[in-house]
This record gives C-alpha cells, sequence and structure tokens, in this order.
C-alpha cells in the first residue's frame, strides 16, 4: 500500500498538467462557430507581458483562421496582426521581436499556408507584448476577433 507521502507526490505532479489544460478564460466570444478564449495575461517582466488565448471549433466544418498567406511569416499569423491597447494612455502596443526580428508569439502551422482548425478541435496561441510597468489595464486585439476590453494587467 503506498504511503500518503507518494499520493501526495502523485498528486502534485498531476495537478499541474490539469491545471494548464482547465485554465478558465478571462473573457471569451464566438466569431463564425470558433470560440475564442482569453485565457491568460501575465507580467514577465517590468516591460513584457504575456497573453495567452485559444480557439476552439464548435462546429462540424473545418475553419480558416487566418485571411492571408505571405511565406515565413504564416505560422505566426494567428499574433502577427496582435496588438494591445493601454486604458488610460490609448497607447497602442504590437507583438515584441526577438533579436532576429521574429515575433515573440507561437508558430502555428506552416509557411504559404493558411491556418485552419478542424471540428471540435482547440488551437493554443500566445504573444508577448512590451507593455510599460505602469499600465494597469489593456484592451487586447487579436486579429478577426472582438477586441476584449477592460483587461487587468498584473503587476510584478
Amino acid at each position: 500500500m503506498p504511503h500518503r507521502a507518494q499520493i501526495l507526490g502523485i498528486a502534485a505532479l498531476a495537478f499541474p498538467l490539469c491545471a494548464v489544460w482547465a485554465d478558465q478564460p478571462v473573457k471569451s466570444q464566438t466569431v463564425n462557430g470558433v470560440k475564442v478564449e482569453l485565457v491568460e495575461v501575465k507580467r514577465d517582466s517590468p516591460s513584457l507581458i504575456t497573453i495567452r488565448w485559444r480557439y476552439h471549433n464548435d462546429t462540424d466544418e473545418t475553419r480558416r483562421l487566418t485571411s492571408e498567406t505571405t511565406g515565413a511569416l504564416d505560422p505566426y499569423r494567428l499574433a502577427l496582426n496582435s496588438y494591445v491597447v493601454d486604458d488610460q494612455s490609448q497607447t497602442k502596443y504590437p507583438v515584441a521581436h526577438d533579436s532576429h526580428n521574429d515575433p515573440m508569439s507561437s508558430k502555428n502551422g506552416r509557411p504559404n499556408e493558411f491556418i485552419t482548425i478542424y471540428p471540435k478541435a482547440t488551437i493554443q496561441a500566445w504573444a508577448k507584448f512590451p507593455v510599460p510597468e505602469s499600465v494597469g489595464s489593456v484592451t487586447v486585439v487579436i486579429e478577426g476577433v472582438p477586441p476584449f476590453p477592460r483587461i487587468l494587467v498584473p503587476h510584478p
């Protein structure tokens, strides 16, 4: 019979895995049968935030999530034209880029292809934004989705 400590250790290891998939959305909305859920806004440093969202296709048909293909940037399309707006100053902050000028965001799909979502499927996406520490709330704008207004930005 396992010891209580072993059972608690196994539960502690399993819980974070469950938590990742069981995230409750901050806000959600549906566009063409695809539910878009804003899952998390997290401050990584005083000047950088990460926003996570997901798409869930509730329909019985494959849906296209992107409107264009141009090559190497196509895998970044779910986040590429996203941005946040400081609710107080109305300053717009686009997706951050790394030292190679690649977007600091999820890659979904392949170059020269539209990003599609299959029936009953879920796609996770994320992006990093350079937002000053003084910003307390933002409107999150994801291409093809109505804005998510007044989203609180936690402080470190």
